[in-house]
């Protein structure tokens, strides 16, 4: 009787055991094997700009370091008066010339009458016409003189060449400047990308169409495209540039980036689902569902991120198994599952 109660009692610890273990699982695919690179990046705004003085003068007014201004705002004066004297001053030069032009126009059909009438010499005819001649083309110089004036003056208001923040200010008001000073930094906050450095040799192994790209930041990973890759390596630091963008929204401008590349090589790898990877001491592993519903332990090896849900692997891997992303912790090598729930659009 003993003996009999204890075989109930080893059936009923023995029997949950081969009870069907509760999964969910997610499809797997093969892909091309990818060189990984990583690099520290910044945000970069595409316009970030000095903007200097173009006329000499007196600093009226500069606007104060993080004012946000549409394009074409104010960003600083420069005090107008001694440009706006000498308009004024050569205006009245040009009415000058005016009045001489009629007097000239004047004086040479008089001396057509007199000519004809034998009172005048030609010679004195010719000097007549020649400082008519000469007062017509002093007016046309004082025109293009007055234009420069004219432009002066409105240089001394500096404009904002497009919309963005004033970042420094190198001047205040009451200081001197002249052509070429520098007034203050501006940037455009709203335009920016990726700055990445990367060694010569991990440069060569990127293709503006083939590598993907992803930007950690905070714990974020964001999507991002290669814009651009720099083939002229920096002759001192031997480092490359590679300029990304992202359609999603970027971090703040000079805000440190990390920046993971992938590009895909000839030799085939697979993309896992992240949450089916289970380590053990060293070791990486998957359970892949059989046919007969069982759970096929398999080592692999990460080689690297493929997006933000999966990873690329290396491993024995069986095509068209579906992997566990739910419930393989309590998992052993050939245990029964229950597959309560499927995703077939992992990727």
């Amino acid at each position: 009787m003993l003996k009999l109660l204890l075989t109930f009692i080893a059936v009923a610890i023995v029997l949950p055991t081969h009870a069907a273990v509760p999964v969910k699982t997610a499809l797997i695919q093969q892909t091309a094997e990818a060189s990984q690179y990583r690099a520290s990046a910044e945000v970069v705004s595409l316009r970030d700009v000095e903007i200097a003085a173009e006329v000499e003068g007196r600093v009226d007014w500069v606007a104060e370091v993080g004012s946000v201004l549409e394009k074409g705002a104010v960003l600083a004066t420069i005090d107008p008066e001694q440009y706006q004297y000498a308009l004024t001053s050569h205006l009245a030069y040009m009415e000058q010339l005016k009045s001489d032009i009629h007097f000239a126009q004047r004086a040479l059909q008089r001396g057509e009458r007199l000519l004809r009438d034998k009172v005048l010499a030609e010679q004195e005819l010719d000097d007549i016409a020649q400082k008519l001649a000469n007062a017509r083309f002093a007016l046309q110089q004082a025109e293009v003189d007055k234009r420069l004036l004219e432009l002066k003056l409105a240089r001394c208001k500096i404009l904002a060449p497009f919309s963005g923040q004033v970042v420094v200010r190198h001047t205040v008001r009451g200081g001197y400047v002249e052509p070429g000073t520098t007034m203050v930094a501006f940037v455009d906050t709203d335009n920016k990308e990726v700055s990445a450095k990367l060694p010569v040799m991990s440069g060569a192994g990127l293709d503006l169409q083939r590598t993907q790209a992803t930007l950690h930041v905070n714990g974020q990973v964001l999507p991002a495209k290669l814009k651009a890759i720099v083939q002229a390596g920096d002759e001192h630091s031997r480092l490359v540039e590679v300029r990304l963008t992202s359609e999603q929204a970027l971090p703040p401008i000079s805000m440190p980036v990390e920046v993971h590349f992938s590009t895909p090589g000839n030799a085939q790898a697979w993309i896992v689902p992240r949450d089916a990877v289970l380590l053990a001491g060293e070791q990486h592993y998957v359970y892949q569902v059989s046919a007969q519903h069982q759970a096929h332990k398999v080592e692999i090896e990460v080689i690297g991120e493929h997006s933000l849900n999966n990873v690329l692997v290396k491993g024995a891997l069986t095509k068209d198994r579906a992997v566990v992303v739910r419930g393989a912790e309590q998992l052993g090598d050939k245990q029964e599952v229950a597959i309560v729930a499927s995703n077939t659009s992992v990727f």
